[in-house]
């Protein structure tokens, strides 16, 4: 590449392939937007309840509480948002599993 061996390859020519070479194309992701109910919308009162839901809504609407644990780095706020939103009915606890209360 930097020398005068004309039995190898200039940095151009090197260049000029990687250029000429297909891209692959990238797959598309879709976003799984969540949306609330305008009823349960009116019952959360903070934004990390509101997470909290739609955390649960994303994983078939229930998970181990070890999960929703990280949504936070205070795990006491998030325990004491877990407990106002079963006092709410608006999720049920089982030991440690979350689940959202039909409707």
């Amino acid at each position: 590449l930097n020398t005068n061996n004309p039995d190898e390859e200039s940095a151009l020519g090197l260049l000029k392939e990687i250029l000429a070479m297909p891209t692959p194309k990238k797959e598309r992701v879709q976003i799984k937007k969540i949306v609330i109910n305008t009823d349960i919308k009116k019952q959360l009162s903070t934004k990390l309840e509101e997470d909290i839901y739609k955390y649960l809504a994303e994983n078939n609407n229930q998970c181990d509480i070890k999960d929703l644990l990280s949504l936070h780095k205070d795990s006491l706020l998030i325990l004491q948002s877990i407990d106002i939103l079963a006092h709410k009915t608006i999720i049920t606890k089982k030991d440690n599993l979350i689940t959202i209360k039909d409707l």
